[in-house]
């Protein structure tokens, strides 16, 4: 009420008020005329994205997938824009059509980065013709590249038959596909022809992190299968008996599968009798050679499926070498319309020895012979790359080398910290409009960077002289293994003329997921027995990207030398918080030694420097009064050029005073015990002269010293 007695908002009026009463009717016409309006615009929306239309158009509305056969996995790579979630394939006469959704956002290319996405697509589905890729032979392929959530390039390519089947640069770009991007999905269309059987892999990379594929090789419908085949047998099984050698894991997508039986192919250097395949302890299959019935098919379904299996282990096969795989192109017996694909993971051995390793190193994918060899180790995480804070190196990043040598023969061992000779699918730089430099390689009329491989070399200074042959290491000659997927192209030895690597033959070469063994005889090598030759192991990728590791390889035999030479740190004592510590050294070899300038580091400090002492053959010397400090876990001994002589890695040194080696040479092992200054450990077995070793195959004398060669300074902690 207003100070005139009025409501607020009316006019105070003295005439008499007239309100008109609205007409009803006019209101529900003009009411039904708005809803009408409405409906005329929104219907044919709803009628064009609502339903789903029997072809796919690339317009970044998705609703026309709801037909396709959407095959989903679980996103677990670190980068959640590469991490592939879902996937489908459409085909028609217009050629064929892909839908892929990641855990994040589609083409972010974070961090100033760029994102990829590469589908390979087997049409013919033969895997003998093609790209070599994830068991497919891939007839063409698809690229799409992008950042800020938008395309950058997008290219369709068919591989040039005549290329080298792993040669990445046979693909030949025909045309440009149709891409639409929406959220973290991507939908396109390539003049591509593919058929019902045509099966497709997708591959997502980010520029700095690591990438993501599909977990299976897929179609536009249908059953798709993924096989993991761990090798997670023992190094060494036992002589008789059915023994265990793998195990595979199974898991399907889409409707339900059956597999009606398994192909192997033999690994090692002799054949087991049967095999079997239990599933929860219950055989279901088994053969005496490698193609296997199951006795009613084994049904697949997104639920694991694990299969143990066995062989027979034959009299007479002590120390031969046994093992299995899944043939890679018929591995699994299904209908033809049903995907599968192999991926395999290693938690033992890929090839066992039976009974007991081999004295003498033999080139088989077993590596328990390796086993008696001291390793060399390098500091994990050092691979050298041109690119600042490049750390996805772990495939050419060496964790330990070896040596071994006989009469006539020389023997390597190397081992990285991730797959051996993995290499890439995809060997090229994603970056965001900068051209890579060229890819670094020291053989490059023999390697292509297109290939994507890794390459692992030896390097041998034949001539004993540092001021000839190649850069690395001096080296007049080497060897060089070229691999690519876990698998070996190439394996050859080469001579340096002129300056030129010049062929000298194929050599012995075999891996298993981590470790890669070579032999080659004195002769192809330039090696003369008598002569300790340095040698120059390096792990290389196709980008250039590559680590470095040195060994001294004695190619001599003389009688009545010791069976191990070499300068060992034999025992390690540690009295927390006192200066009372001693570290022993134990001269295995065959000649004095003169210590002067050895050095010992622990944990990367300098402790101390060895006066002249002349350290005769099988004579122990302790340094006392040292303080080591508290728990303190890695000595290494150094030499007075600067070289790695030994490390000796303690476990721990809790309740426990002193570690040293025990067990027969080399001594690969060390325990805690009571402290044993000046003299052999407990449990330690002397060194034999050769006349009282009791064994047909002459163990020749290794020396291991690291003589590391790089391309950047190294302190001393860097072993």
């Amino acid at each position: 009420m207003n100070g005139s007695g009025a409501v607020n908002g009316f006019r105070l009026s003295y005439q008499g008020r007239v309100v008109k009463v609205r007409d009803a009717n006019l209101r529900k016409k003009v009411a039904v005329i708005a809803v009408l309006a409405a409906l005329w615009i929104v219907i044919p929306y709803v009628g064009i994205h609502a339903f789903p239309k029997e072809n796919v158009e690339i317009d970044g509305y998705f609703l026309d997938w709801v037909k396709a056969q959407v095959y989903r996995d679980v996103p677990d790579a670190s980068n959640q824009d590469v991490s592939i979630h879902e996937y489908a394939m459409q085909r028609d006469s217009d050629g064929t059509y892909f839908y892929i959704a990641t855990d994040g956002q589609m083409l972010s290319g974070r961090d100033n980065g760029a994102d990829g996405f590469y589908i390979f697509i087997d049409r013919d589905c033969n895997p003998s013709t093609g790209y070599l890729v994830r068991g497919l032979g891939a007839d063409a392929l698809i690229e799409i590249i992008g950042w800020n959530e938008s395309v950058a390039s997008a290219s369709s390519s068919t591989f040039d038959p005549t290329s080298d089947r792993t040669n990445f640069g046979g693909f030949v770009q025909i045309s440009e596909p149709e891409v639409a991007v929406s959220g973290g999905k991507l939908e396109l269309h390539a003049d591509i022809i593919t058929c019902t059987l045509s099966r497709a892999a997708i591959l997502a990379r980010h520029s700095e992190t690591s990438s993501d594929w599909s977990e299976v090789n897929f179609r536009t419908a249908g059953s798709a299968i993924r096989v993991i085949e761990d090798h997670d047998a023992d190094s060494v099984i036992p002589e008789t008996g059915s023994q265990h050698i793998l195990t595979l894991n199974i898991t399907g997508k889409g409707p339900k599968a059956t597999i009606q039986g398994l192909s192997f192919d033999y690994l090692g250097n002799v054949t087991p009798g049967m095999i079997t395949v239990k599933e929860d302890g219950r055989v279901i299959a088994t053969a005496n050679d490698g193609n296997l019935s199951f006795d009613s098919p084994l049904v697949v379904d997104d639920e694991l499926v694990s299969l143990d299996v066995s062989v027979e282990v034959l009299s007479e096969s002590t120390y031969g070498s046994i093992g299995l795989m899944l043939n890679r192109t018929n591995g699994i017996r299904a209908s033809a319309n049903i995907s599968w694909s192999v991926e395999y993971a290693q938690h033992g051995a890929k090839v066992s020895y039976v009974g007991a390793a081999p004295g003498r190193i033999a080139i088989d994918g077993a590596f328990g012979d390796w086993d008696l060899r001291v390793p060399m180790n390098d500091l994990l995480g050092d691979a050298y790359s041109n690119k600042t804070l490049d750390y996805g190196t772990g495939d050419v990043d060496i964790a330990a080398v070896k040596v071994a040598s006989t009469t006539s023969v020389a023997s390597f061992y190397m081992s990285v910290n991730g797959t051996m000779l993995g290499g890439t699918s995809v060997p090229s730089e994603l970056v965001r409009f900068v051209l890579p430099e060229p890819p670094a390689s020291n053989f490059t009329d023999v390697i292509l960077p297109m290939y994507g491989s890794d390459f692992a070399f030896v390097f041998v200074d034949a001539d004993l002289n540092q001021s000839t042959g190649f850069e690395v290491g001096s080296s007049e000659t080497a060897i060089a293994v070229v691999g690519k997927g876990n698998s070996i192209i190439a394996s050859e030895a080469f001579r340096y003329e002129d300056g030129n690597w010049i062929s000298a033959g194929s050599v012995d070469a075999a891996i298993d997921a981590y470790q890669l063994e070579i032999s080659s005889l004195y002769s192809t090598l330039g090696l003369i027995p008598g002569q300790t030759y340095p040698v120059t192991f390096m792990a290389q990728d196709w980008s250039g990207r590559e680590d470095t590791m040195g060994v001294a390889l004695p190619a001599r035999a003389t009688a009545g030398t010791r069976a191990y030479p070499g300068i060992l740190i034999n025992e390690v004592y540690n009295q927390a918080k006192k200066p009372h510590d001693w570290i022993e050294l134990y001269n295995t070899g065959t000649t004095p030694v003169d210590l002067a300038g050895y050095e010992i580091w622990v944990d990367g400090v300098l402790i101390y420097t060895f006066p002249s002492v002349i350290l005769l053959p099988g004579e122990f010397f302790v340094a006392s009064g040292l303080n080591f400090g508290v728990d303190t876990l890695s000595y290494v001994l150094y030499d007075s050029d600067g070289s790695v002589v030994d490390q000796f890695q303690v476990p721990n040194w809790d309740n426990v005073n002193s570690w040293g080696r025990t067990g027969s040479p080399p001594y690969p092992s060390i325990d805690k015990m009571a402290p044993t200054p000046g003299k052999i450990n407990k449990d330690q077995v002397p060194i034999p002269e050769f006349g009282d070793v009791v064994l047909p195959l002459a163990i020749i004398p290794i020396m291991l010293i690291a003589i590391r060669w790089a391309k950047r300074p190294r302190g001393k902690n860097d072993t």
